[in-house]
């Protein structure tokens, strides 16, 4: 067994799983239907998320998410409540909270799938199912189907932003559940309305405090300020880690100083995630000499979300020294 952890003291980066929407039972199909919430758009007609959209960020009013506790039997309020609203459409040109980059039918092995099951996060078969959702989200993303193929873990890969942004999906409104819309929505988010969309990310010309660089001291600092690491990537181990492909929480050993014990084929498989997804994204400028690699954080190894998560982070080869690692002022994106 080996080890491996960050030589940073505790996890810069705030992983993000893959967003949790609302919980069904069995989709309000027996008796008479609740009323549809009004944040769904059942009292006028709303309009459509559709790829290519903005909207604010708002969340289904409390009342709404009270109607869908009582609708869908569940107790999961804390997922309802994170809801998007999905009734303010914004210009994308403008600050706004979430872009809609597609949208997902659910079909095959996934067209049975409940209400509930989708934004459930402690049913038993949501590992899985998210797992599925988060590969068809990424399919017209070429860097992240070259990272989640580069190994035969149940990984999900995700781009490290700055300042509570996130790829991640949510499913269409309950009430266009109910009408028979089988679909999810693969979306980016801010926590703080921006202009920034999803695709800019990919740009050098990308404000550089929204990427997450650390330098010599590791100390977060802009990306266009001298650094020798630079967070490219998440891969959220859940799901493996529920499949049996990885040990859980008690991976993480040791004492005062803990680290996430792992065999060594596990960590080259992160690295190989890691490193498909550097060469996919890497601008012509991006200096010699930096590799990707996963480093492990124990308190990302088993949150108390129940999350396990990686961080790929772009520096020199591990055992280059501290002091010896190569800087830079620009982002390896480009």
């Amino acid at each position: 067994m080996a080890w491996r952890t960050s030589i940073v003291g505790t996890a810069v980066l705030a992983c993000g799983a893959l967003f949790v929407g609302c919980s069904g039972t069995a989709d309000g199909e027996q008796g008479a239907p609740a009323p549809a919430p009004s944040g769904s758009g059942s009292t006028t007609e709303q309009p459509t998320p559709t790829a290519g959209t903005c909207w604010s960020g708002a969340r289904i009013s409390a009342d709404d998410a009270l109607v869908l506790v009582g609708e869908l039997d569940t107790l999961e309020t804390d997922a309802l409540a994170a809801l998007p609203a999905l009734t303010e459409p914004v210009d994308c040109a403008e600050p706004h909270g979430i872009e809609v980059l597609s949208v997902v039918a659910l079909t095959d092995e996934l067209a049975s799938t409940t209400y509930r099951e989708l934004v459930d996060p402690t049913g038993e078969g949501y590992p899985a199912l998210r797992s599925q959702i988060a590969a068809a989200c990424r399919d017209d993303d070429p860097a992240l189907v070259a990272a989640a193929e580069a190994s035969p873990l149940d990984l999900i890969p995700t781009p490290a932003f700055a300042g509570g942004r996130r790829l991640t999906w949510t499913p269409v409104s309950y009430a266009a559940w109910q009408a028979g819309a089988r679909e999810v929505l693969c979306i980016f988010e801010q926590d703080e309305p921006d202009t920034i969309a999803a695709a800019d990310f990919r740009s050098a010309e990308l404000d550089p405090t929204a990427r997450l660089c650390l330098d010599a001291d590791l100390v977060t600092v802009a990306c266009d300020q001298p650094h020798t690491r630079e967070q490219l990537l998440t891969l959220t181990a859940t799901t493996a880690v529920a499949a049996g492909q990885l040990p859980g929480r008690d991976a993480v050993t040791g004492g005062a100083e803990k680290y996430v014990a792992l065999r060594n084929e596990a960590f080259t498989l992160f690295d190989a995630e890691c490193d498909a997804y550097f060469r996919e994204v890497a601008g012509a400028d991006a200096a010699e000499g930096l590799v990707a690699v996963a480093e492990f954080y124990p308190e990302l190894w088993g949150d108390e979300a129940g999350e396990f998560t990686a961080v790929c982070t772009v520096s020199s080869p591990l055992a280059v020294a501290s002091q010896k690692m190569l800087e830079t002022s620009t982002s390896v994106v480009g």
